[in-house]
């Protein structure tokens, strides 16, 4: 938040306090609303959540966040449209379907035309909205069993 960035967060804890207007909440517990929260931010063009987020957090008493004045040199920066931009998802590992996959599952949905990048790949252990992306993986992948 105090570099401009969209944030999406969950909206339980003290994460809606702390992020407030700044920041897209979201219910942590459904892949579905995580995925629509980060279409959220990707495609809303009025930058009202970026520049919240930089004045939010220079309010924050957390140490370390102010270092070298980049809260001030954000909140300056004019806006950049989000619509059109390009996409990259990154996940550590796809060799099955649990609870990150399917949040990625929902994701990958939402961005057909987003890149993938992981670690490793077992091709066929994931849901075919992750296989059509044709995830690119690492060296790892290369490396002996």
């Amino acid at each position: 938040m105090a570099s401009g960035t969209p944030v999406v967060t969950s909206n339980v804890s003290s994460l809606p306090e702390v992020a407030g207007d700044a920041a897209v909440l979201v219910d942590p517990y459904s892949a579905e609303a995580i995925a629509a929260g980060m279409y959220k931010v990707l495609t809303d063009n009025t930058c009202v959540r970026s520049s919240a987020g930089a004045v939010r957090s220079a309010r924050a008493t957390f140490r370390g966040h102010r270092r070298s004045g980049a809260c001030a040199r954000f909140t300056d920066r004019s806006c950049h449209e989000r619509v059109g931009r390009r996409v990259a998802i990154v996940h550590d590992w796809l060799t099955g379907m649990r609870g990150g996959e399917k949040v990625l599952d929902a994701v990958c949905e939402r961005f057909p035309d987003a890149e993938l990048f992981t670690l490793v790949h077992v091709p066929g252990s994931v849901s075919p909205a992750i296989e059509r992306l044709h995830p690119q993986t690492s060296f790892v992948q290369r490396l002996p069993s």
